[in-house]
């Protein structure tokens, strides 16, 4: 049995949209540290499945705070008015 938590996607996309283009893109190691609150200066694992594995697949409160505030609450209010 591994030490650390499994289960979900490994790995997150984000959707991009620039230019009239849209596209998606893998969120590297580094952006999911940051969202969850992780310095710069922090040291990642080796591999990118390492990173990605020692981040999780749970978002910082501030975080969650952001995207409820600026994008979901809006997108509620378009359906349910």
């Amino acid at each position: 049995m591994a030490w650390w938590p499994e289960g979900g996607s490994s790995k997150q996309y984000l959707v991009v949209q620039r230019d009239g283009d849209v596209h998606a893109r893998l969120l590297t190691v580094r952006e999911a540290a940051r969202l969850m609150g992780a310095p710069d200066s922090f040291r990642l694992p080796g591999s990118d499945n390492d990173g990605y594995r020692a981040m999780g697949d749970a978002v910082a409160v501030p975080v969650t705070r952001f995207l409820g505030e600026r994008f979901l609450s809006k997108i509620a209010e378009a359906f349910y008015g």
